[in-house]
């Protein structure tokens, strides 16, 4: 009876956890003006989100290049910058 008892215990705590919406991570979509955009992974090689991916885009100057660098590197990674 012991068995049985335990059995539907943990029985229950695996159907409760395994549908329990708490543990979901809501991510928002980027609000990118840009014609196109990539986030890469440097160590998986994965390509996280991409916009156009497949379209071919002209380069911008180096200068907003260097500053995207600069801001990734010195910036906490979940803060939002506005470059005008």
């Amino acid at each position: 009876m012991k068995r049985r008892i335990i059995s539907i215990i943990l029985m229950m705590i695996m159907v409760l956890t395994a549908v329990s919406p708490a543990f979901a991570v809501s991510v928002k979509k980027p609000s990118i003006t840009a014609e196109g955009a990539v986030v890469y992974c440097q160590n998986t090689g994965e390509i996280i989100y991409s916009k156009n991916r497949n379209e071919k885009l002209y380069p911008y100057s180096v200068t907003k290049m260097m500053t995207v660098l600069l801001a990734v590197q010195n910036l906490p990674l979940d803060k939002e910058v506005t470059v005008s």
